[in-house]
């Protein structure tokens, strides 16, 4: 009986037809990963719209104090509190700068409004000075330590690729940390920038031999 050379050559076309299939689908489903890299989403580049000039464009349609700034979407999500003790919430939209929402009934945050007031920095020019220490876009803007030593956290988009988070006092306005994620392991590296001037300990030295 002689071999079905067709029944041969159709087998191992489905069999390659599988590997490849099964490529792509591995190929898509590291795209994904790559893309969704981290606990939130951000912006693999630059928005046309920066931080800064969507928080101008959102206090110039509720005039007040920014008291928090966030890209999301293709949006920023502005948190606006005005002289009258309200919240607002504007969206900006991040390609054109236009105003796009104005949400109020937010409830009260006594003490984000009390950090609001004791801060000498503002959100924009906490945003200013973390670009000044780390090259490339903000995505992210918000009131850390509120209350009577309040400070800025600052999230940047390096040029380096990686992820960045910084702290800006709220009082001298100086960047007292700055810490990294890299997108290859998601691990954050800090620059051992803080106020007391000590180190994270990492328990990276836990394997050295004290003994000597």
């Amino acid at each position: 009986m002689k071999p079905d050379f067709r029944t041969f050559l159709t087998g191992r076309r489905l069999l390659v037809a599988g590997i490849a299939a099964a490529a792509v689908a591995a190929g898509t489903a590291g795209t994904a990963l790559a893309a969704g890299h981290g606990d939130d989403d951000r912006p693999a580049k630059a928005p046309a719209v920066t931080a800064g000039q969507a928080m101008g464009a959102a206090l110039k349609a509720v005039p007040g104090t920014v008291g928090e700034a966030d890209l999301d979407d293709g949006a920023w999500e502005i948190d606006v509190l005005t002289g009258g003790g309200a919240w607002h919430e504007v969206t900006v939209d991040a390609s054109s700068a236009k105003v796009t929402a104005d949400r109020t009934g937010r409830g009260s945050d006594a003490a984000e409004a009390q950090g609001l007031k004791n801060s000498k920095v503002t959100a924009q020019q906490a945003a200013a000075t973390a670009l000044k220490t780390t090259a490339g876009a903000v995505t992210s803007v918000e009131l850390e330590h509120e209350g009577a030593q309040p400070a800025w956290e600052v999230e940047i988009a390096g040029q380096d690729g990686a992820q960045h988070e910084l702290l800006v006092d709220g009082a001298a306005g100086t960047v007292t940390k700055n810490e990294t994620e890299h997108e290859d392991h998601g691990k954050k590296e800090d620059d051992g920038k803080h106020e007391d001037g000590k180190h994270d300990d990492h328990g990276g030295h836990g394997d050295q031999d004290d003994d000597d």
